[in-house]
């Protein structure tokens, strides 16, 4: 899909704006408390409304709020390694994600399109 289209532009800045909400929300509550799968929210947004390509980009912001998010909360971790590991972690579930819900869109569309093309001969 093409993201010139006015509603590719709102499902993205809609997106964007969910995505800050829920970094700030877990910027305040502290590293005691996860919002990982909130992060979630506007990958699905984004990848129904546009496609994988933008999830994908959600993905990768999402990925980014969260690790930003656990270094100014002050989160220690025993090796310096652990804090990347774990974004890289969240990064592939967020792309998967990103991938299954697509996929589903597409499918849904494959399998209305040939419902319709079955009522159409019959």
């Amino acid at each position: 899909m093409q993201i010139t289209n006015k509603k590719n532009v709102f499902s993205i800045a809609l997106s964007v704006v969910i995505s800050l909400g829920i970094f700030y929300l877990d910027f305040i509550t502290g590293r005691e408390i996860s919002f990982s799968i909130f992060y979630v929210i506007p990958i699905l947004l984004a990848a129904w409304n546009i496609g994988f390509v933008s999830a994908l980009a959600l993905s990768l912001i999402s990925a980014a709020f969260w690790l930003i998010s656990d270094k100014l909360t002050g989160h220690e971790y025993s090796h310096y390694s652990i804090l990347y590991w774990n974004t890289l972690v969240r990064l592939f579930f967020f792309i998967i994600i990103s991938f299954f819900a697509a996929k589903t869109k597409d499918l849904l569309q494959k399998a209305k399109s040939l419902y319709q093309a079955n009522s159409d001969m019959l």
